[in-house]
């Protein structure tokens, strides 16, 4: 028997969270209780018995980015939710916020990446954590143990996982294994040639490579899919992605160089800390085409408004809505965009 509904009015969700403090090289544990109705937060320091953050309205967090598992940011500061707090919050959540693992083959995400993740989104299906990986025969060996490998189907899945990067996700949702299984429709029937270059270094990988960010507010608001799909089918390719939820202070690190020069600095940091993002690697399908330059230009403008009124068939004119959430982060100096990517692929852990 369903415990009484809460009233909307009353209804919130207590966790417990971890914060690690980086100069004293402990972790500390809070106790942060979600207000549904008002979309407000409260974070209790378990260690020191007193209150660390009064009930505070941060609109940008909303009841879905909490579940066991996930990151959150609370101005600025990264807590991971580890467990429930009291037994209504994991009555009402735990029975439905299944987590489920997916892996993508090469020749899958590379033709429909876009309305897989769009279909994940749309069914309110959370993805937790996104990266590329390229399988090493040791790997694959490792993925497949348990299984035998000289079966031909075991066999055929051990080619194709090294035929190509493949993309691992992990989702978190109302029924999870339902939904993956509805999107068995975006499978590859024919032979198709791998659309990664795999370069010895990333060194090497990051030449004639540009990054782009999917920004936090176009994941909140269910974009991820439409603009990787409009990325992949306007010339361009993906090379490397991950998924990550980045400190306050890396996003200063990283927007350092409009420190003084845009007004919009403190907001687009902001931004950039409130929630994940896509970290991508992209590179132009043609090679002979340059692509920061190509794809600066496909971002657009800034400005949403200006792009609207000037270059509609870009991203920033389709998704964009302010200077501060136009949806993509784009290199702005080509020699800047091997910087850009070693920040995001290498010195971020």
């Amino acid at each position: 028997m369903k415990p009484a509904a809460i009233p909307a009015s009353e209804r919130r969700l207590a966790f417990v969270a971890e914060w690690f403090h980086a100069e004293a090289g402990i972790i500390r544990t809070f106790l942060i209780t979600y207000y549904v109705s008002d979309k407000a937060v409260e974070v209790f320091d378990q260690r020191n018995k007193r209150t660390f953050l009064r009930r505070t309205k941060i609109p940008e967090l909303t009841q879905r980015d909490f579940f066991v598992g996930s990151k959150i940011n609370v101005f600025g500061r990264q807590f991971d939710i580890v467990d429930y707090a009291d037994d209504t919050t994991r009555t009402n959540l735990a029975k439905y916020r299944k987590k489920g693992f997916v892996l993508l083959k090469n020749n899958m995400w590379t033709k429909h990446l876009g309305k897989f993740l769009k279909t994940l989104i749309d069914n309110k299906i959370n993805i937790n954590q996104g990266m590329m990986v390229q399988f090493s025969p040791k790997m694959v060996t490792q993925f497949l143990s348990g299984k035998d490998t000289t079966d031909v189907s075991s066999s055929v899945l051990m080619n194709e996982l090294l035929a190509g990067p493949a993309i691992s996700l992990e989702l978190i949702g109302d029924n999870v294994v339902e939904t993956i299984k509805a999107c068995a429709q975006y499978k590859s029937t024919e032979a198709e040639t791998p659309s990664v270059k795999l370069s010895p270094s990333l060194e090497e990988l990051f030449e004639k490579h540009t990054l782009a960010i999917i920004k936090p507010h176009s994941i909140k608001d269910g974009l991820l899919g439409d603009i990787i799909s409009e990325i992949l089918s306007n010339g361009f390719r993906l090379t490397a992605m991950r998924m990550i939820l980045m400190a306050r202070i890396n996003c200063e690190e990283f927007y350092e160089v409009y420190r003084g020069v845009l007004p919009e600095y403190i907001p687009m940091v902001a931004q950039l800390a409130s929630g994940v993002c896509m970290c991508m690697e992209i590179a132009c399908v043609d090679p002979e085409k340059i692509t920061d330059r190509e794809f600066r230009n496909f971002c657009g403008p800034m400005d949403p408004e200006i792009a609207k009124l000037l270059r509609p068939h870009t991203l920033r004119a389709k998704f964009g809505k302010s200077k501060v959430q136009n949806a993509v982060h784009c290199t702005d100096l080509p020699d800047d965009s091997n910087l850009e990517l070693q920040y995001m692929f290498k010195i971020i852990d």
